[in-house]
């Protein structure tokens, strides 16, 4: 018997299609192996404020125990306020193991419940892997380094605005490609006005399965939602360095979505601006990266963004000849790295209707 306790992203949109289906093959498969227990599935999608949570509220209440909780992340990260309500579920529900499913893969030290197991699966990569955009290695290799670097932040989350204002005052912006979405609805701090753009727009990515509409409410940071492209293909084709943007800037719970598959897929060196753990997180499944090309800078061990400058200034200093050198020494890794990626996400489907059973 399994209980749920589900928010989804809507079925209109790609990631709510494939988010309902996972969810429906870990019920099925829970039901498979736990046929005779009373068991519960809680999904975190979407659940931001727990004290209004009324379906919560009445299972808390219930006065039912269960004999496994599985609490799964999908299509978003596993948040600080999701903490105390897992403990809260286990204390109050006389849950025995707990499972956590999904964006589990560096679980925060010290407050995870004692009878657990973590289990980690990428989501994106299951549905980039239908659905991203198919180039040839061809027309992806550097040939003409017209930019040194790339930095794209749609959404301005704190650490993507505070990298683009450092760019500025280091007067690299311009050396560069950098986008900035407009600032969330509400934010009239000081840097609420700035936004940079390369002129794109939500028509531009609807073959790609951008799914938005064109109301502000829907998408308000002007800077198309692309999920499955290489976005303007003249950029990507002249730059050099991709900076990640990571959706996250914190050290708990590693988040890999597609904004970090895509100098994997189109054969970028790249550096992260955000969880720096992922570094690691790519070498232990197999990839290679290129912090070492910068070995005076300390850029795994710092959320600041001094060593992402201090690279930059590195780069743009450098002439195309050398950039061009640089990244044909690389190119050994990047085609590793592209090639690896799809081998890694047919794992990540593997893996998903095999939960338990390896």
């Amino acid at each position: 018997m399994i209980t749920t306790i589900s928010n989804t992203f809507p079925d209109t949109w790609i990631y709510g299609r494939y988010e309902q289906s996972i969810l429906a093959s870990i019920q099925h498969q829970i039901d498979q192996h736990w046929p005779n227990q009373n068991n519960l599935l809680f999904n975190t999608t979407w659940r931001h404020k727990p004290d209004e949570d009324v379906i919560l509220h009445d299972c808390l209440n219930s006065g039912v125990s269960f004999d496994h909780l599985f609490v799964v992340a999908t299509v978003d990260r596993f948040d600080l306020h999701h903490e105390p309500v897992v403990l809260d579920m286990v204390k109050r529900l006389g849950i025995k193991h707990t499972y956590f499913l999904g964006n589990f893969d560096t679980p925060r030290p010290g407050w995870a419940p004692d009878h657990s197991t973590t289990i980690y699966f990428n989501f994106f990569a299951i549905v980039c892997r239908d659905h991203f955009k198919q180039y040839q290695t061809e027309e992806l290799i550097l040939n003409d380094p017209k930019y040194p670097f790339i930095s794209y932040n749609r959404k301005p989350y704190q650490h993507r605005l505070q990298f683009v204002k450092q760019l500025i005052q280091h007067n690299l912006k311009d050396l560069g490609v950098v986008t900035l979405g407009r600032a969330f609805p509400g934010d009239t701090g000081p840097d609420s006005e700035l936004y940079f753009s390369i002129g794109e727009k939500n028509q531009d990515y609807v073959k790609y399965g951008h799914w938005y509409t064109d109301h502000p409410d829907a998408t308000p940071h002007d800077i198309p939602h692309d999920l499955f492209s290489l976005h303007n293909m003249h950029y990507w084709k002249h730059h050099f360095l991709h900076v990640v943007g990571e959706t996250s800037a914190d050290s708990r719970n590693t988040f890999i979505n597609q904004i970090d598959f895509k100098p994997i897929i189109g054969m970028r060196p790249f550096l992260i601006n955000g969880q720096t753990q992922n570094y690691a997180f790519w070498e232990n499944n197999g990839f290679r990266t290129f912090d070492h090309y910068f070995p005076n800078l300390k850029l795994r061990n710092t959320h600041k963004h001094d060593a992402l400058i201090g690279a930059l200034k590195q780069l743009t200093a450098m002439s195309s000849n050398e950039l061009l050198a640089m990244y044909n020494r690389m190119l050994p890794d990047l085609l590793h790295n592209r090639q690896r990626w799809y081998t890694w996400a047919n794992e990540q489907a593997h893996k998903v209707d095999n939960l338990f059973n390896e």
